[in-house]
């Protein structure tokens, strides 16, 4: 079983002797860097069936405020593009553009 979760999450967990005396590994996830968060943008988008054309400028656009609203989260990246391929298949969509990662973004619910 693998729990992820906030920071200090080992430390909520020590509360629990049972529980915490199960726990093999610890490992801590660093935020994802620029060009990690563009490929798997880039994976998830074949997933779909669209990709990201860096040259055109739309499509340019549309990854910088994926990787703006992820702020190299793997959790808040992962659970966008499942809104996102909602969003898609409701609306019959080809491409990834600003707007559609917005509203991904306003259906999402996080602690901030």
């Amino acid at each position: 079983m693998i729990l992820i979760g906030i920071p200090g999450i080992e430390r909520r967990i020590l509360r629990y002797p049972q529980l915490y005396s199960r726990v093999g590994v610890l490992h801590e996830f660093k935020t994802l860097s620029r060009d990690e968060i563009t490929f798997i943008i880039e994976y998830h988008l074949a997933q779909l069936g669209t990709e990201i054309k860096i040259d055109n400028f739309s499509d340019y656009e549309a990854l910088n405020t994926i990787v703006r609203i992820s702020k190299g989260n793997l959790r808040v990246l992962s659970r966008l593009f499942q809104q996102l391929e909602c969003l898609i298949k409701i609306n019959n969509i080809t491409s990834i553009n600003t707007d559609l990662a917005n509203t991904a973004k306003e259906a999402l619910v996080t602690g901030s």
